[in-house]
């Protein structure tokens, strides 16, 4: 009896030390797991010391020939999805949707994250493409009447003063087309981080 009796306690033993071994790679799994979101969160959520203030990106993102082409239609998305969106371009990713639900949006300026919002978020960036196509016309005037005739080029200068003036009718359209592409680009990014996470997060190895 004593015989078995040690040996019952021997096989507790080796089950509690498997346990506990099992244990601890879960623990193991758990913790990196965590180090490997965290990680991610601070690269995806754009490392704030490398972005640029809104109104201060870095216009290599828009060469002279690409707002060229955009003026001639006045494409303010296109201008600003370049300016704004562009991967290539991380540190001009200063304006961001912060809540569909409230209609409230993230704009990086003083080196922080101000909510202001949809309405004046979106009355920002038009603003800023406004300055963008009149300081392209002013470097360029002679070679964008190359493109076009001058009664073309009033009525694109008439609809730059709209904007600037804040005319609501012309603004409705273009806010509808910048929400939409900042809805787009919050949903590319924010499925991008999951990718990764999805890619970097292994079960395999933790076995039950």
């Amino acid at each position: 009896m004593k015989t078995c009796k040690n040996k019952s306690i021997e096989e507790l033993k080796d089950i509690c030390k498997d346990l506990q071994d099992k244990l601890n790679q879960v623990q193991s799994f758990t913790i990196n797991n965590i180090n490997t979101i965290n990680n991610n969160i601070v690269v995806t959520a754009g490392l704030n010391k490398d972005l640029k203030n809104f109104g201060f990106e870095n216009m290599d993102a828009l060469p002279v020939s690409l707002v060229r082409d955009l003026f001639m239609d006045l494409k303010f998305r296109d201008l600003l999805e370049n300016l704004h969106c562009d991967p290539d371009y991380p540190e001009n990713h200063n304006i961001r949707i912060k809540s569909i639900k409230r209609n409230v949006m993230e704009v990086y300026r003083n080196d922080k994250w101000d909510i202001v919002s949809f309405v004046n978020g979106l009355n920002e960036l038009l603003l800023q493409g406004h300055r963008i196509f009149k300081h392209f016309y002013k470097k360029n005037k002679e070679v964008v009447l190359e493109d076009m005739s001058e009664q073309e080029l009033s009525e694109i200068l008439c609809n730059l003063d709209d904007i600037e003036n804040m005319n609501k009718s012309a603004l409705k359209p273009l806010h509808e087309e910048l929400q939409f592409m900042l809805e787009s680009f919050k949903h590319k990014t924010n499925n991008e981080v999951n990718v990764n996470l999805c890619n970097q997060t292994d079960l395999s190895h933790v076995i039950l």
